[in-house]
């Protein structure tokens, strides 16, 4: 895995598109790349960090990705349309994504499956925290408290 961050992506214009208004300094974003599909399981962790969002008013979900099953995408939206404290954005360029990671506090995935993440591997090549559902192939990546944090429920 190679990285190449834009040089020129705005973290303010980023914040602004998902709109989070708040002061860049203390805000904890935890970006969660995923095309919203199922498998990804993005709705998984949105009700804790909602909840998360709602004790700690600086700390963000902000689901990224393409619109890959019509059907579920509804869900998404629909969910999270009701959920404070998570965002959910578009597609975005492969540099302009690892430039948003590199400005965020962590990278979560939140797959039911996975083979070798991309957005892990990105993550940990930028030295980006990852937060990682415990299934064999985030398991195979991570390392629990070494390269990153597995977990085995949303709490």
């Amino acid at each position: 895995i190679t990285t190449a961050p834009s040089a020129t992506f705005s973290w303010s214009g980023f914040l602004q598109r998902a709109e989070i208004n708040q002061s860049a300094d203390n805000l904890h974003v935890f970006l969660m790349i995923c095309g919203l599909r199922p498998v990804k399981d993005p709705l998984y962790l949105v009700d804790a960090f909602s909840e998360w969002h709602q004790e700690e008013p600086s700390v963000y979900m902000v689901i990224v990705g393409p619109e890959v099953d019509p059907v579920f995408t509804r869900e998404v939206k629909a969910k999270v349309k009701r959920s404070p404290g998570v965002r959910l954005l578009g597609e975005m360029a492969r540099e302009q994504l690892q430039a948003a990671a590199q400005n965020c506090f962590a990278v979560v995935n939140s797959s039911l499956s996975e083979g070798m993440s991309a957005a892990i591997l990105e993550a940990m090549d930028l030295e980006v925290v990852v937060l990682a559902r415990n299934i064999p192939g985030n398991a195979a990546v991570v390392q629990h408290g070494v390269t990153g944090l597995l977990f085995s429920d949303a709490q």
